[in-house]
């Protein structure tokens, strides 16, 4: 089982090394749960994941800088 619950390697979202777009899809879908987003990821614009995908990419080099993540 990974860290996000997945019980299946096919939809893992804890690849080595993290994988930004799949964090940025599953941060997204916590949020929808969470009723702080209403539009489902594949609606977003091209812009707009590419906007959310950047902001993770720069929380993973935190993360690595601060030694939580490999």
């Amino acid at each position: 089982m990974s860290i996000f619950g997945d019980f299946d390697d096919d939809d893992a979202f804890d690849t080595e090394p993290a994988d930004p777009e799949q964090v940025a899809r599953k941060l997204h879908d916590l949020r929808l749960r969470e009723r702080l987003e209403n539009v489902e990821w594949d609606q977003l614009d091209e812009w707009e994941r590419r906007a959310l995908v950047t902001i993770v990419v720069a929380v993973l080099a935190w993360l690595r800088r601060q030694g939580a993540l490999p």
